[in-house]
């Protein structure tokens, strides 16, 4: 009987090329940059939902489609999401996902959502920076609603920084 050799799996994580032009090549200052980025998502006829991924100076944003469902709901793996900012690097992140139908307003389910990203994000201690909804020829924005604006607290601003066994 032959015996398989056993070897260790390793993690290769690699950047590509997005299908969204990256127009936004500097801070991310306003949801309505956003919107300009991932517009083409108001045409499809499937929710889509992408996360997007930022350093602490919301510059160098990267992009996951997260999901692709049906045309009024799509599962997001919330653990796979937490998975991709910490993958990543990233010191925060934007949940984005359409609505097929054209009106973005957020849906019930999409209030859960916000409300279990907001305990996932502080567990994680990465920053939940905006959860938006595009539509047809517009867009809804968390923080908008909330009179919120886009913005990291650096590590080194945190007045008590995480630790680990007294270190």
């Amino acid at each position: 009987m032959q015996r398989k050799q056993a070897y260790l799996k390793e993690l290769d994580i690699r950047y590509k090329e997005s299908e969204y032009k990256n127009i936004l090549r500097e801070q991310i200052r306003e949801p309505s940059q956003v919107y300009k980025a991932v517009k083409s998502l108001e045409d499809a006829t499937q929710e889509k939902v992408l996360g997007i991924f930022v350093s602490d100076e919301l510059d160098e944003p990267v992009f996951q489609h997260l999901a692709v469902g049906s045309t009024d709901h799509a599962f997001v793996d919330l653990k796979y999401l937490m998975r991709q900012a910490l993958l990543t690097l990233s010191n925060g992140f934007i949940l984005v996902h359409n609505h097929p139908k054209g009106d973005p307003y957020p849906s019930k389910a999409d209030r859960e959502i916000i409300q279990q990203l907001r305990q996932l994000a502080k567990f994680h201690d990465i920053q939940f920076i905006d959860f938006m909804v595009i539509g047809k020829d517009s867009y809804w924005s968390l923080y908008e609603e909330e009179g919120q604006i886009y913005q990291l607290q650096s590590m080194s601003d945190q007045k008590n920084p995480p630790r680990v066994n007294g270190l």
